[in-house]
């Protein structure tokens, strides 16, 4: 899945922020740019070239970043996952600048408040 790829802010999102000195990106072109073209802040190939469509398989990836500081600096960002049709018992994924992934079953907008991965059953 997506968060693999992405890791939080201690992953990908962390790389982009110390690349480009610019906080975390504006949105979800972190794909590779047109063949031959040099990663940039727009296209920094930091995420599968899947992912930056906003869908990947049966899956939806929602990437929210947030408002810009006085430096221009995104200093937080939101990135869900969930299947193209709800299907209950099915996790819906969440995380945040504070790299933790969290979980829901609910059809509901996850939050900072759901359950940690860890505590998701079966894994």
């Amino acid at each position: 899945m997506g968060f693999v790829l992405w890791e939080g802010s201690h992953g990908r999102g962390g790389a982009y922020a110390a690349t480009y000195m610019q906080g975390f990106s504006s949105n979800l072109l972190l794909g590779e740019g047109a063949d031959g073209t040099a990663p940039s802040a727009d296209h920094a190939s930091l995420v599968a070239r899947e992912l930056t469509g906003g869908k990947w398989g049966n899956y939806i990836f929602s990437y929210k970043p947030g408002a810009k500081g006085k430096a221009g600096n995104i200093a937080a960002f939101a990135l869900t996952v969930r299947t193209v049709k709800w299907q209950k018992h099915q996790a819906i994924l969440f995380t945040d600048q504070t790299g933790v992934i969290r979980w829901t079953t609910k059809n509901r907008a996850q939050t900072a408040k759901d359950e940690p991965i860890d505590s998701l059953p079966g894994l």
